[in-house]
């Protein structure tokens, strides 16, 4: 059997000799996970011969609203009013944007707590103006305290993976 370090050394050298050697293995075996929490589509279409005032309302749970898209059925000849309320015990909050395109997105970054109230508004701003067809939709993703937490172990993760991979 070959020895992996001359047991002639003083202690401190062997010992050296053992870190750099785990510390090497180490670099070898680590694997990195990642999850990723993917955020949740709040969406609705509004349908009808006029539409105006409150289309969408939700409540949330602590988290953020990171996004929002509009889209009309055609393309508005003046500006639609597009306004975004937050209602909770704390505070109340309102975003307004003015959308002249078929489709807008918008990076919102709204904070919600337990219990906000969302409601998507739109209003024309000529009052002869009639929308017939406009959808919303909306990305919020939950605060981590509102998460499921699950501890695997890699080899279960790699096992998982391959039969996924099997199946496909």
């Amino acid at each position: 059997m070959k020895l992996l370090f001359n047991r002639n050394k003083p202690p401190a050298e062997r010992i050296d000799f053992l870190e750099v050697v785990v510390a090497r293995l180490a670099r070898r075996v680590h694997k990195q996970v990642v999850s990723i929490i993917p955020p949740h589509v709040m969406s609705t279409c509004a349908t009808g011969e006029d539409i105006r005032g409150d289309i969408y309302k939700a409540m949330l749970f602590k988290g953020t609203i990171t996004k929002g898209i509009v889209c009309f059925n055609k393309r508005p000849k003046n500006p639609i009013h597009i306004e975004i309320k937050i209602l909770n015990n704390e505070i109340g909050f309102t975003k307004s944007y003015y959308v002249s395109k078929m489709r807008e997105n918008v990076d919102l970054d709204i904070a919600t707590i337990d219990g906000s109230m969302i409601s998507v508004s739109v209003y024309p701003t000529v009052e002869t103006d009639k929308l017939t067809e406009v959808w919303i939709s909306l990305l919020w993703s939950p605060d981590v305290s509102n998460t499921k937490v699950k501890n695997y172990l890699i080899e279960s993760l790699e096992k998982a993976a391959e039969d996924v991979a099997l199946i496909e």
